[in-house]
C-alpha cells in the first residue's frame, strides 16, 4: 500500500489517471481508494507468558504454533514486559480476526 495526500480535487483526478494507466508488472491492477474506505485494523491484546523476548521472536513463535492463522499483516502496536511475560497490542486484518474467532470462540 502506498499512501498519498492530494492538495485539491485536480491533483486527485491527475493521480487517479496515473494510477489507472500504471502497470508495474504484467497483470497488475492498481486502485486508488479514499482513506476512509480502507479497512481499519483490529487491535487485540495478547498475553504471552514466559521469559522476556523481542516482539519479532514472539510473533515468530505465534506463527509456528498457529500455522493456519494468517499473520503477514500483523503489526505490533505496543509491548510491555514484566517478570511473568509480555503484554502486546497487535493490529491485525479482518481475516486473522475471523480465524481467531472461529478457532477459539467459547474456549
Amino acid at each position: 500500500m502506498l499512501r498519498a495526500a492530494c492538495v485539491d480535487a485536480g491533483t486527485c483526478s491527475w493521480l487517479a489517471g496515473v494510477v489507472r494507466n500504471c502497470a508495474p508488472w504484467d497483470g497488475a491492477k492498481l486502485t486508488l481508494v479514499r482513506e476512509d474506505d480502507l479497512p481499519k485494523p483490529i487491535k487485540a491484546l495478547v498475553w504471552i507468558p514466559g521469559p522476556q523476548m523481542k516482539s519479532d521472536q514472539i510473533l515468530h513463535r505465534l506463527k509456528v504454533q498457529n500455522q493456519k492463522l494468517p499473520m503477514s499483516s500483523w503489526r505490533v502496536v505496543s509491548t510491555k514486559a514484566d517478570l511473568k511475560g509480555h503484554q502486546m497490542v497487535v493490529a491485525m486484518d479482518e481475516s486473522s480476526w475471523k480465524v481467531l474467532q472461529d478457532t477459539y470462540h467459547g474456549r
